[in-house]
Parts: structure tokens; sequence; C-alpha cells
């Protein structure tokens, strides 16, 4: 039987199998997932190992040529590139091309690394991860006339708030210069001490802190360390035990030095209407929705920004993200999966809420960069 002769004698199903049809396209459209680029696969892993004060030459010997081994034999890896640099050691896997289970690569390499038993033990912990494409979607620039620490204190509460954004799970700050504990030896009290500069640093390593060199300035000694946590002070380091001495008293990294907060010296700085910056930018994750978190985030930065809202500009957005959640109803021994539209994430939910939260006076926020309207109004009709 011809497929036309069976259509104009069956009209009803074949009516039917065009609704059908037209509903899966219309659900199909409504929940694609734009994104700027295609998904794809980490094809490398990074193998970092931190050993501070080592020279290149050493770290090789002590760390690169073992772990080149241990993971040698892994199924999966394709090429071994390494690079050395002073304190670091950086081993790049690159895999075969192709290959789905990335994971099971992972956990090998992790296990043949961890079963080295001749690494040296003042090496930090040995980092692997995957090097996936992040791909941005929108940045928000915060600037103001405030502080280095106060403007820093208030990207981390945005980028904090952000990421409570339906969809949200990646917020990069960019610009902000990096926590530093300075600590100034003072040359006198080592000498009335009897303690050495080397005593300092190894005491401040003992501590579990990164010591990222010493440096003289002056009749001064100074030491400066990289905070591990965002919120570590310099107050903390006060009671760092540097000797005990025969007497019994106790040399405390105080006795011997000045302590106080700072930030890294970088060469640049970022800046937005003519004022120091700092800006927050939104990557997407995996089958998350660009122009979606795009239209969040500018609902957020509205109510931040203390304007009106239009819904008129988020009407485009707000039809493109209802999500469907599929469940099953049995019938007859027979089972029919039906899709039910449950909501969507209003931006103008959000903006609201951000309003009701303004910044300190001092600061303001911005859309800086929004890469989502290259998406935007791909797939509409």
């Amino acid at each position: 039987m011809s497929l036309p002769r069976f259509s104009v004698r069956n009209p009803i199903l074949v009516n039917l199998l065009m609704c059908v049809i037209l509903l899966c396209g219309s659900l199909c459209a409504l929940t694609m997932t734009r994104e700027m680029f295609p998904e794809s696969r980490p094809e490398k892993l990074l193998i970092t190992t931190i050993y501070p004060g080592v020279s290149p030459q050493e770290i090789e010997k002590a760390l690169t040529i073992k772990i080149e081994e241990a993971v040698r034999n892994v199924e999966g890896i394709d090429k071994i590139d390494s690079t050395v640099i002073e304190s670091m050691s950086v081993v790049k896997l690159t895999l075969v091309t192709g290959l789905r289970n990335v994971d099971r690569v992972l956990q090998e390499v992790k296990a043949e690394i961890d079963a080295i038993d001749d690494l040296p033990e003042d090496a930090e912990k040995t980092t692997i991860k995957k090097l996936e494409p992040k791909l941005p979607i929108i940045a928000v620039a915060l600037y103001g006339p405030g502080s280095e620490a106060e403007r820093k204190r208030a990207a981390r509460s945005l980028r904090d708030e952000l990421l409570l954004l339906p969809g949200v799970s990646d917020v990069v700050m960019s610009g902000a210069k990096e926590d530093e504990i300075s600590v100034e030896i003072r040359p006198a009290k080592l000498m009335q001490y009897d303690v050495t500069f080397d005593e300092v640093a190894a005491a401040i390593r003992t501590a579990n802190l990164d010591v990222t060199g010493g440096q003289i300035d002056g009749s001064r000694s100074s030491v400066s360390i990289r905070t591990l946590g965002e919120e570590q002070r310099g107050i903390d380091l006060d009671r760092i035990l540097i000797r005990s001495q025969p007497d019994g008293r106790s040399v405390y990294l105080s006795d011997v030095a000045t302590i106080h907060d700072a930030f890294v010296d970088i060469d640049q700085e970022g800046f937005f209407n003519s004022q120091p910056s700092v800006n927050c930018v939104v990557y997407q994750s995996a089958n998350q929705d660009a122009i979606r978190i795009s239209q969040l985030v500018k609902g957020y930065v509205l109510g931040k920004q203390q304007l009106p809202f239009d819904p008129h500009g988020f009407e485009a957005a707000s039809r493109s993200v209802w999500y469907w959640r599929p469940f099953a109803l049995g019938w007859a021994g027979a089972a029919r999966v039906v899709g039910i539209c449950v909501g969507h994430a209003d931006p103008q939910r959000f903006y609201e809420q951000s309003r009701a939260k303004p910044f300190d006076h001092k600061f303001q926020v911005a859309l800086h960069t929004d890469l989502a309207r290259f998406v935007e109004g791909r797939i509409d009709l």
C-alpha cells in the first residue's frame, strides 16, 4: 500500500500524527539550550604541583619525571608535555581524540600519582583538573571611589549574589588584586631575640601559609604572604611561634615584625566610567541557556541600579525560558509521557530582590559586556 493512499483512507490517524510532530517540535524549540559555541569534551588534563623555593632543576628530578613515569601507561593518553619553573611543576596530558570517558582517565591518573611514595614531603598536594573551555556569557562591572579592600569586599558580595540566580554556577572576579599580608621584619628585634630571617620564613610556612618571597628594602627585610583563605587577615599571624627560648619564653612573629594587610602589586588595573572597577564574569555551564542567564543577570543589575523595570525588554526571553517536566501516566499496561509546563524564571522577581538590597553608596554596578546578545533571536520564528 502506498503512503498517499494510506493517508487518504486514514485521515484521523494522519492528522493526529501531524499534531504530535508539531507538538514535539514546539517543545524542542521552547526547551532548546542556546549556546555561544557547541559543547565540546575536554581533551587535556593538567597536573600541577607547587614546591616553594625550589629551583626548576630540582623540581624536575623530584616531581616532574616521577609524575611522567607514573602516568605514561594510563590508557587514553596520547601525549605528555611538561613545564617546570621555579617553585612549580606543570604536566599537561593530551588525551586521545574522541575519548568519551574522560573521568575514567582522570581517576586513573589520580590513582597513579597517589601511589608515588617518594614525592617530597614539603611539596604541596598535587592538583589534577580537566582543561574545559569556559565561555563567558555576560560581565557585570562594580566601580566606585572606595578603597581596594572595600571594593573587593563589595565584589565578593556581588559574586555571591549572582551565584544565587538560577542556572548560574560559575562567576569569576576579574581585575581584583589578590590579598597579601606584608610582614616587615625588624632587624634590631632579630638580633635581640637571636632569630634569623630564614627561621621567620620557616615558621610562616609551618603555619600552612604560602610565602611568595622575601626582599630587602632599605634597612628592613620583608616577607610577602599569599593568603589561602579569602578572609585571612594579618592579625591572624600575630601568634605564630618563631622559637621557644631556653629560659621558657616564647618568641612570636609579632615580636620581631610589623604585620599589615596589603594587596599584590599588579601592572594593570581595571577602570569603568573613569573609576577603579572589578568585573564579575558569568560563565556558561553545561546544559544552561545563555539567553536565560543573561536576562536574569540584566534584571538583577537593573534592580541594583534602582532603575525602573521595563517588561517589554524581557518579553522575548520570558517566552524562551519555560521548562518542561516529563512524567509517566500508566494506563492499560502502557505508559504515556506527557510534558507539563511548570513555570519560568522571571527576571522581574530577581529585579525586585536586588532592588531591595542596594550596594554601599560608594559603589555602582553596570553591565560591562553581554556576549549572549549574539545568540539571542537565533531560533525565533
